[in-house]
């Protein structure tokens, strides 16, 4: 799993630009990285899932998921500061 953060990291390194334009696809491209060879289904997850232990509730439905992704870059693209963009991408997440 670090080692796929590394990647990830390296990844945005080298295509600094990539995410100035944040989408589903550079998500998925990202995810794809941070999951490699860990069984982790890629894309926008279908199914329920919970967290043990903990009262809070996931999104559960594909759809929902999608608009509250897609709502979420809206934001982030809407600043201008990287430390701005970054700091929403943590809160929002």
């Amino acid at each position: 799993m670090l080692l796929n953060h590394k990647d990830a990291l390296n990844y945005l390194l080298d295509n600094k630009d990539i995410a100035k334009d944040l989408n589903l696809r550079v998500l998925e491209e990202i995810h794809s990285l941070l999951i490699k060879d860990l069984d982790v289904s890629r894309n926008i997850r279908s199914r329920s899932v919970g967290i043990s232990g903990a009262a809070y509730k996931p999104l559960d439905n594909e759809h929902q998921i999608k608009e509250s992704l897609e709502r979420m870059c809206s934001l982030i693209n809407a600043r201008v500061d990287g430390f701005e963009k970054a700091l929403l991408a943590v809160v929002l997440n």
